[in-house]
């Protein structure tokens, strides 16, 4: 399925770039594979945004969300 193959791209780039924290990347499909175009690590927060949207949907309170960020930022 196409989520879990851009999944598991998306968390070998995080790990190779060494990131943390919010990012948005984009992929392209060729011959059913995900490609990397961008990575973005400074992701819009406005209601039009994608990871305000994505918060949403996973039931993720912003509150929520940006205290986990300061969280794992202080480790």
């Amino acid at each position: 399925d196409w989520a879990q193959k851009v999944s598991a791209v998306a968390k070998k780039v995080y790990q190779v770039l060494q990131m943390k924290g919010f990012s948005r990347s984009e992929y392209i499909f060729v011959n059913g594979e995900p490609h990397l175009l961008e990575v973005n690590t400074v992701p819009g927060l406005t209601e039009q945004s994608l990871l305000p949207q994505q918060a949403e949907k996973a039931g993720i309170r912003l509150e929520e969300l940006f205290d986990n960020a300061i969280q794992e930022a202080l480790k």
